[in-house]
């Protein structure tokens, strides 16, 4: 009886990654390593009961307020200090603290971390200075410039030490600008201005008389209140007002006789009592009467006709009164001056030119000369940080993502990604800020780099007009374009 040998297992078969996943897969082992060197770090604060000065200053580069924390945490559960110097044990005080002069509770929750107040406070400004930024985002080439309070040194003393050492540093600019800082905070606010605004100089408004409102041509109307009597309207004449008005317009118009002495004596009284009446006499009167006036105008005496009574006259002036309405004008906002801000051209022209260097010159003219590119000979004898690889990364996945959505547009069948991977390797990103990139600038790069490749790879123009579109919907030409990819081929920092 024959057996048949049995069949082996097929193994399954692996896909290629394409370029986005392992432009994902490196930026996340790139992120691993760095939270294990960070970590790395973190163990040699806490498992060492005294840790040097200078491993603490050097740990900060490594280090966010978050994982310093973290490192308080581990040694508090060791009954160490908190502070990373100190080895004393940590001191157990009450939870909470009541200040009978200041009426107030105090939480000392924080403070059993630590040994003492002078630890705490050490510690709290060594994590006051470290950065908040991502470690993987951070250029770690550069030293540390973290200031860190020796453990038997008072902490006062060492801020005014820090101080003088920092402005003794300063240059001439720095220190004229504290200077004029000062010297603006030493003015004295000004006060409250009592300053009243009139929209417009109110004229002198005359009351009518009262009662007016109730006269029907001339006549007013009066109810008898007696009592025996049944109640009656009457309607009387304004006799008070015209009787008065009549007097006035006589006493102006009437001629004294000037043989007659006691005529003249009688005149001159009532003209005074007339004119005390009228609050002429005094002396403010004087003064108003050297100004030049016009010249009096005669009035003719008022005779009303007897069968017809005539209307109430107007009142006279001693009894007006003047109202004054002033009114605080509105003060509109102030609009706030919008501050200068870079058109989305100007933001991707700057961009590319900051990022550009000598290596992506010579990639894009050995892919004219000779269609393909050696990259390890093109990167021959060049130093790559560590930083730029990962920031190169994230910017990588940014364009690919973006470049999916404009190959559907344009419906390019030639596959890009590789090369446009290989042309961001060759950037430098100097700045974190340099890849965030919001939805317009991302479009809009990738379309630079888009048609920087395809000038030079694509043999057909069929994407040309769907490119032109692309451009249009972001506000832009393809001339615009083509002035972001001369910078490309023409820088050489």
């Amino acid at each position: 009886m024959t057996t048949r040998p049995a069949k082996k297992p097929a193994g399954r078969r692996t896909k290629k990654l394409t370029p986005k996943q392992k432009l994902i897969k490196t930026s996340a082992q790139q992120r691993f390593n760095i939270q294990k060197i960070t970590f790395e770090w973190q163990e040699k604060l806490f498992s060492q009961p005294k840790v040097p000065i200078d491993t603490l200053t050097e740990a900060a580069i490594m280090l966010q307020p978050q994982t310093y924390e973290e490192v308080i945490e581990e040694r508090m559960v060791q009954e160490l200090c908190g502070y990373p110097l100190c080895d004393q044990p940590p001191q157990k005080p009450a939870r909470y603290r009541i200040s009978y002069s200041q009426r107030k509770v105090f939480d000392q929750t924080e403070l059993a971390s630590y040994c003492s107040d002078a630890c705490l406070k050490k510690s709290k400004y060594y994590a006051m200075q470290l950065s908040e930024e991502a470690v993987w985002a951070r250029d770690l080439s550069l030293p540390s410039t973290v200031h860190v309070v020796p453990l038997l040194q008072d902490f006062r003393e060492a801020l005014l030490q820090e101080k003088k050492r920092s402005r003794s540093q300063q240059t001439v600019k720095d220190i004229r600008h504290d200077y004029v800082q000062r010297m603006l905070a030493g003015v004295p606010t000004a006060g409250k201005m009592d300053v009243e605004i009139v929209e417009k100089v109110a004229q002198k408004a005359t009351l009518p008389a009262a009662g007016v409102h109730d006269a029907i041509e001339g006549y007013r109307i009066q109810v008898n209140k007696s009592v025996d009597s049944p109640t009656t309207i009457v309607l009387n004449k304004e006799k008070k007002i015209l009787n008065k008005e009549k007097k006035t317009v006589e006493a102006v118009t009437r001629v004294p006789d000037l043989d007659d002495q006691d005529a003249l004596l009688d005149d001159a009284m009532e003209t005074m009592m007339m004119l005390k009446s009228m609050n002429l006499d005094q002396p403010d009167t004087v003064q108003q009467a050297t100004e030049p006036q016009p010249l009096p105008v005669k009035a003719k005496p008022i005779n009303p006709p007897k069968d017809q009574p005539s209307a109430v006259a107007g009142p006279p002036k001693d009894a007006t009164k003047v109202i004054q309405v002033t009114t605080k004008e509105i003060k509109k906002p102030k609009k706030k001056s919008k501050a200068l801000e870079m058109s989305l051209f100007g933001k991707v022209w700057t961009m590319v030119d900051s990022m550009t260097t000598r290596l992506t010159r010579l990639y894009l003219s050995d892919l004219e000369n000779t269609g393909v590119v050696d990259m390890r000979q093109l990167f021959d004898g060049e130093l790559v940080k560590e930083t730029d690889a990962i920031r190169g990364h994230i910017f990588s996945e940014k364009i690919l993502e973006t470049y999916a959505l404009i190959r559907t547009q344009i419906t390019v069948r030639s596959t890009l990604e590789n090369d446009l991977v290989d042309l961001i390797k060759t950037f430098r990103f100097a700045d974190a800020s340099m890849i965030v990139l919001d939805a317009p600038q991302a479009y809009m790069m990738t379309l630079v780099l888009f048609k920087a490749l395809a000038d030079l790879t694509l043999e057909n123009t069929e994407w040309v007009d769907s490119f032109e579109k692309c451009c249009a919907s972001i506000g832009q030409t393809s001339d615009v374009i083509d002035a972001c990819v001369r910078v490309l081929k023409v820088a050489s920092t």
